[in-house]
This record gives structure tokens, sequence and C-alpha cells, in this order.
């Protein structure tokens, strides 16, 4: 299981060990040691259509993943009589990282991917270094936006990842793993997905700084001068609303809210944001 190939990493002794002293039914859980200091991170791939209906015997190409950074794990898989590697499952491939946070780990395997199938474009991102390029293409990763919420358990925090040519927005995604939601801003378009199910989505078209429903992540994690400010316009809102991290940018795509006030926003945390809303008929400034 997934579950398994995460920790199997980050054991230290024979794995033959732990076995054994499962089949004698006595493993404690205090013979599992790891001295490494790091997490691990598992990202599956699955069968288009899963966990509902899907179809298999598509090739997979994994020579887009660096096993330097990254192992991975065959769970639905079979080989074609000429030796190609294809999908026999709902569950086809793990592939687990290590790092010192998981935020690290998540980003360590994007920037991976990217790497791999697009060598030669830029990646911006929280957790390492800034790769520039010669050509237009940028790409932009916050992989666990809201690590305060993904601390605590709440399912408010994203997956943030956008792509730019020069200035213009090709593409904008913000995805909640755990509730299985994804905002996709592309081509002018804003889609909504959720358990294999798709919505356009737009904005709402309020009128009134009266009627509207206001967002921040922090009513205090600003500057004096821009709480007071902040506090003044959300005295003239209908509704204020708290800790929704970029997950509330999603919703001002969807209509639940009007307005989101940020502040000390780095590149990484607002590009996806901004082509998803700027796709569904939103504005920033």
């Amino acid at each position: 299981d997934p579950e398994c190939q995460t920790i199997m990493p980050l054991m230290d002794q024979n794995f033959v060990f732990l076995l054994e002293k499962c089949s004698m039914g006595n493993l404690t859980g205090d013979e599992i040691i790891n001295t490494s200091n790091k997490v691990s991170g598992c990202v599956i791939a699955t069968s288009k259509g899963y966990p509902h209906e899907y179809k298999t015997g598509f090739q997979i190409n994994i020579d887009n993943i660096d096993t330097n950074d990254c192992q991975i794990f065959d769970s639905g898989t079979s080989l074609s009589e000429d030796g190609k590697l294809l999908t026999n499952g709902g569950r086809v491939l793990s592939i687990v990282c290590q790092e010192k946070d998981f935020d690290r780990a998540f980003e360590k395997y994007i920037r991976s991917l990217i790497n791999k199938k697009f060598p030669k474009d830029s990646i911006i991102g929280e957790e390492f270094q800034d790769k520039f390029s010669s050509n237009d293409y940028k790409w932009s990763i916050d992989p666990i936006d809201g690590t305060r919420g993904f601390m605590t358990g709440q399912t408010s925090w994203t997956v943030l990842i956008s792509l730019n040519e020069e200035d213009k927005h090709l593409f904008g995604i913000i995805y909640q793993p755990f509730t299985d939601e994804m905002f996709i801003g592309f081509n002018n378009s804003c889609n909504y997905l959720h358990k294999s199910k798709t919505n356009k989505i737009f904005v709402k078209n309020c009128k009134k700084i009266s009627n509207a429903v206001i967002h921040t992540t922090d009513p205090n994690m600003g500057t004096n001068l821009e709480n007071f400010a902040m506090s003044k316009l959300r005295s003239y809102c209908r509704l204020s609303r708290y800790s929704l991290d970029a997950y509330a940018y999603g919703l001002l795509a969807y209509g639940n809210i009007d307005l989101i006030v940020e502040s000390s926003m780095q590149f990484y945390d607002i590009q996806a944001p901004l082509c998803v809303i700027k796709s569904a008929g939103g504005f920033f400034s």
C-alpha cells in the first residue's frame, strides 16, 4: 500500500526483519527506526476515472521522473510482450520523495517532473532556489499553501501550480487533495473539478460593497496602517471570513466570496490564484 511505500525509504533496518516480526505477531512498532530526521511524501498516479470506472493498457513513461530524488513503486502495472510498461489497475504508481519537511518533499517531486519534461523552462518555488532559463516559460510552485492549516488538520491548504509565457498566464491550478477539489484557470475559462465531475464557474457580479463577502487570511497580518484600513473595509461589508488561505481564491472564482484583501504576497503565492480568478471573470489590483 502507498502508506507502507511512503515509510519504507525512511527505515534504517532490514525490511525482512520487520516482515518476520509481523508474521510471528510480535511487532510492537518500536523496531521501526528512522535516524534521517526527514519526512517522506507520496504522490499516487492513478488511471483516469479511478476510483470509479477506468480503462487499462495505456503505456507509462517514467523517463520524466528523476529517480535520484524519488523512488518509484509499481502498484497497478504490467509488461506488454515487447517490454513496455502498461497501466493495469486503478492505483498505478507511487512516487515517494524524502526531505526535511513535507513542503520540500512535494516541491522536489513537482520540480523533478518539470525538469525532465520541460528542461528549458524556468521554475520559481517556495522551497528551493529559483531556476531561470533562456526561454519565456515560467512555472510557479507552492507545494503547500497554508502550512499552518496543513499542520492543524484543516482542509484550507492547497497546492498551487501555474505556467506563464512572459507576462501571459497560460494556466493556473488550485488543488485541495484531501477534499479532491481543483480549480483550473485556462484560456479565459475557469472550471471546478470534484470527484470526476467538472463545472464551469464564474465570479459573482456583486455591485455594492455593502453586499460583499470579504476574506483575509489573518486580520492582523499587515502593518498597523494596513490593519486599520482592513478594519474599516470590513465594517462596510456584509460578512467577513478568515483563515482559508489560497482556498479562498477558489471560492471567489466559484462566486461564494466577493473580495479578498492580502498583504506580503510572494510571486509563487499569487500566480495560480491570479490565473484562476481572471479566467472566472474576476479582477486583481
